[in-house]
C-alpha cells in the first residue's frame, strides 16, 4: 500500500503565527514577521519544501498586523502563498532622529 500522509494532520508546513523572519530599521528594533495563515498539503513523506520570503515596500511606521511580506511555499510541484504580517507596531523615527541624520 502506498505511503502518503496529509502534512497538515500532524506536521503542518507553516503554522499560523510561525515566525518566518524579522524586520529591522536604523532607528529601532523591528518586529518578528509571522504567517497570517497556515499551509497544509497532502504529500509523500520526504517531499522537499522550499519557503521563499519576498518583502513588500514599507513606509517608516509599521502597524501591528500590517502585511510586510509574502511567503511562497513550494512542496513538490504545488505552490502556496502566505501573507506575512508584523507581530508588533514600529513607530516612525522621531524628528530629532531624522534631523541628526541628514
Amino acid at each position: 500500500m502506498p505511503s502518503w500522509h496529509h502534512v497538515g494532520d500532524g506536521a503542518p508546513v507553516v503554522r499560523p503565527g510561525a515566525v518566518l523572519g524579522n524586520l529591522s530599521s536604523a532607528w529601532g528594533a523591528g518586529p518578528a514577521v509571522v504567517a497570517a495563515a497556515g499551509v497544509s498539503v497532502t504529500a509523500w513523506p520526504g517531499t522537499p519544501v522550499t519557503v521563499t520570503v519576498t518583502p513588500r515596500p514599507l513606509g517608516h511606521a509599521i502597524a501591528r498586523g500590517q502585511s510586510v511580506a509574502w511567503a511562497t511555499v513550494t512542496i513538490g510541484g504545488e505552490v502556496r502563498h502566505v501573507t506575512l504580517v508584523a507581530s508588533r507596531a514600529v513607530p516612525a523615527p522621531s524628528v530629532r532622529w531624522r534631523l541628526t541624520r541628514l
